[in-house]
């Protein structure tokens, strides 16, 4: 697709085989610095190309967001949206019932901004996104307000994209739980994962 990055056979394999699927709901796991983020970017390049995914939701730590706006730019010539506080704090000003994922098609958000702007996560699930990217998924714990949010966004999202440090995981359960994000429906029941998710862990 056009892409400027210089890539490793690993990054243009996980790449072509998720963006082969036609809704992909994948975690990425790689361990840190093989290129998830690379990866990602080449299948969101993709599903836009081939018009499978027409809007597109990306949440990332706050100090995250200006490199992924750089990197889906200058990597792969994409413009995406940065959705703030003092934007939503300004335009709510103006229009109340202001909803800044309305106009927008493609649109980053920081973990914080959905703490800190109240309604911001009830407006962003009042849209109809076809994929929805989190990175760093594992800093987000099974029992917070972040994990039942991402679980109700993932739920009704066709295309899902999660980015996760596997040895960041504390435990086999905190794992199990970023995969019944992806697959809610076989990933049900963690009691029945533990017969064979050690061995998929490890």
């Amino acid at each position: 697709c056009g892409a400027g990055i210089d890539l490793i056979p690993h990054q243009l394999y996980i790449a072509d085989t998720v963006a082969a699927r036609y809704v992909p709901r994948v975690m990425l796991s790689d361990q840190v610095g093989l290129g998830k983020t690379i990866e990602a970017l080449l299948i969101l390049k993709k599903l836009i190309v081939s018009r499978r995914a027409k809007s597109i939701l990306i949440i990332v730590p706050e100090h995250l967001v200006m490199q992924w706006f750089g990197e889906l730019y200058h990597r792969v010539n994409l413009v995406f949206s940065v959705i703030d506080e003092q934007y939503c704090l300004e335009e709510q000003k103006k229009d109340p019932a202001f909803n800044p994922f309305n106009e927008r098609q493609f649109c980053i958000c920081s973990y914080s901004v959905f703490k800190a702007f109240s309604g911001l996560r009830e407006l962003s699930l009042e849209k109809e996104w076809d994929m929805v990217v989190i990175d760093e998924v594992h800093n987000i714990r099974q029992a917070s307000e972040e994990y039942g949010f991402f679980n109700i966004l993932a739920r009704q999202t066709p295309g899902l994209m999660l980015l996760t440090a596997i040895p960041e995981f504390p435990n086999l359960e905190d794992f199990f739980a970023r995969l019944h994000l992806v697959d809610p429906v076989f990933y049900d029941k963690y009691e029945q994962a533990e017969l064979w998710g050690k061995d998929l862990y490890q």
